[in-house]
């Protein structure tokens, strides 16, 4: 069982998203981040080359786990772009070599499927497997049922689109961030989180 007890939940408004005569209000960056976390399960999947993929490739590394299949849209480009705007920002510093991006395949794609899909992004690692598997590591990551959007647009179409787990270095999970992402604070919520594991 998941330690939700132990989540804090907070919201910050993002500087770029000022209100328009048709929202209620600016909109939010929610971070919902894990006093102490919790460890992942061993899992065993493979990667869209056909290598495998489990636990151990996390270990020394901090990993954004966008869960999604290549029908997502909208709220995975929202993901990569603030993924790739990140790495860039961090290019330069000794956080790059050891942050990854990984996509875990949700749906019952083809590892070519997921390639193809995958191809403008080739820093993304794509995690494909069993349903049962995708689906466990999923629950073990605890975005299952993270809401998609702001105030009255908000939709819960497959109930994770958009959001990302952050996964430490010791294969911990250590928060969740979800849309609208505003690259500045993404990146500055990053990399205090790093400073203080």
């Amino acid at each position: 069982m998941l330690p939700y007890a132990a989540t804090i939940l907070f919201a910050v408004l993002s500087s770029s998203a000022l209100p328009t005569a048709a929202d209620e209000g600016p909109a939010r960056q929610i971070v919902t981040r894990v006093n102490e976390g919790w460890p992942l399960e061993d899992f065993s999947l493979t990667d869209q080359a056909g290598k495998p993929f489990t636990r151990d490739n996390l270990v020394g590394k901090w990993t954004f786990v966008v869960a999604a299949d290549t029908r997502c849209g909208e709220p995975c480009k929202q993901c990569f772009a603030v993924l790739a705007a990140m790495r860039e920002r961090i290019a330069r510093t000794t956080k790059a070599p050891t942050t990854q991006m990984v996509f875990l395949s949700l749906g019952e794609e083809s590892a070519e499927a997921v390639k193809s899909y995958l191809a403008q992004y080739p820093d993304v690692v794509a995690l494909i497997g069993k349903p049962e598997a995708t689906e466990r590591l999923l629950g073990d990551l605890g975005i299952a049922q993270a809401a998609i959007g702001v105030g009255k647009k908000a939709e819960v179409s497959n109930g994770y689109a958009g959001t990302m787990a952050l996964i430490d270095a010791k294969a911990i999970v250590s928060g969740q961030y979800m849309p609208p992402y505003e690259v500045q604070m993404f990146t500055a919520r990053y990399l205090k989180t790093r400073g203080r594991r």
